[in-house]
């Protein structure tokens, strides 16, 4: 199999997060953004094997967030299956919220909207291809951003099964790699099925509900008013029922709606049609009422003041 390297150090600070980007694009496929999420410079370092059907990694980082590239870089046909080894992860995806432990599997599509949010973190990844994965795990958007354990049963076998192909890549030939490549996807759909109703996916009527809050907040989030009052009465719930939603979620209601409008500044801050806009103005468009608060809000989960991250795109 082909090895491929990647460090964070090869080049200028500014440049890292695109050249990774630029590297998984070109070895596997798969669009992703990345951005590092305190003052630090993103680090990170990789080993890929590749062959025609067989793409495995494994990844160290600093803090970062990695997210959805935009439908205007997105061609990837591959998702993202990852073992996490060390670290924490919050991942989401298609309305669900997951904390990802050292040792379980998680699976994103990188195709449609998600994020992933790390500390430093070790992890293997292996790239699978979606339309397989889709004929023999027709619930395959119901397990994105989910928590899969690797302790036992076939979550177990999986995780064995890219630890070894991993450390066996430097002398498989291409032709054995791809004749491995067989084994991924029905592996992955067996650890899928092994997730008992016990451990509580979420029901299709809570997601459902959760994708009306979550609608109506972004219609609304301008609305500097905008609280759990407003919003139960907007789609037809109690106050309570809201609570109850959002209790096995990893933030509260509020706190998600504060960081929908930080990902929204963000965006606006990195716009190049924004750029005339005083960042003050951003912040209020977004319902953001004291910009004491935004400037702080914003340093804590990116790393950086507003104008300072700004100015990192000049």
């Amino acid at each position: 199999m082909q090895a491929q390297t990647f460090s964070s150090g090869m080049g200028p600070e500014a440049h890292r997060p695109r050249a990774f980007e630029s590297t998984l694009s070109s070895l596997f496929s798969v669009e992703l953004a990345v951005s590092p999420t305190d003052d630090k410079p993103f680090v990170s370092e990789m080993l890929a094997y590749r062959s025609g059907r067989l793409h495995v990694a494994r990844l160290g980082f600093s803090p970062h967030r990695t997210f959805f590239a935009g439908a205007a870089r997105t061609r990837a046909s591959n998702l993202l299956v990852s073992i996490h080894r060390e670290g924490e992860v919050q991942v989401s995806q298609n309305d669900r919220d997951a904390r990802i432990l050292p040792g379980d599997i998680f699976v994103i599509d990188p195709s449609r909207p998600f994020e992933i949010q790390t500390g430093e973190i070790d992890t293997y990844s292996v790239y699978l291809p979606r339309a397989r994965l889709r004929e023999i795990a027709p619930h395959l958007e119901s397990m994105t951003a989910y928590p899969i354990s690797t302790d036992k049963g076939a979550g177990s076998v999986f995780r064995n099964l890219l630890e070894t192909v991993f450390k066996a890549a430097p002398e498989l030939t291409d032709e054995a790699a791809d004749q491995l490549a067989d084994a991924f996807p029905p592996a992955l759909a067996a650890a899928m099925g092994s997730v008992g109703e016990t451990e509580v996916l979420p029901t299709r009527i809570k997601l459902m509900h959760r994708h009306r809050v979550r609608r109506y907040v972004m219609d609304n989030l301008h609305d500097a008013q905008l609280d759990v009052d407003q919003i139960a009465r907007g789609v037809g719930l109690s106050a309570r029922h809201l609570h109850e939603l959002f209790r096995d979620q990893p933030v509260s209601l509020m706190k998600w709606v504060w960081a929908a409008r930080l990902k929204r500044c963000r965006e606006d801050l990195c716009d190049p049609g924004h750029r005339c806009l005083p960042v003050g103005e951003i912040a209020y468009a977004w319902g953001f009422s004291d910009l004491a608060h935004f400037s702080r809000s914003f340093r804590q989960r990116y790393g950086q003041s507003p104008r300072q991250f700004r100015s990192s795109f000049d």
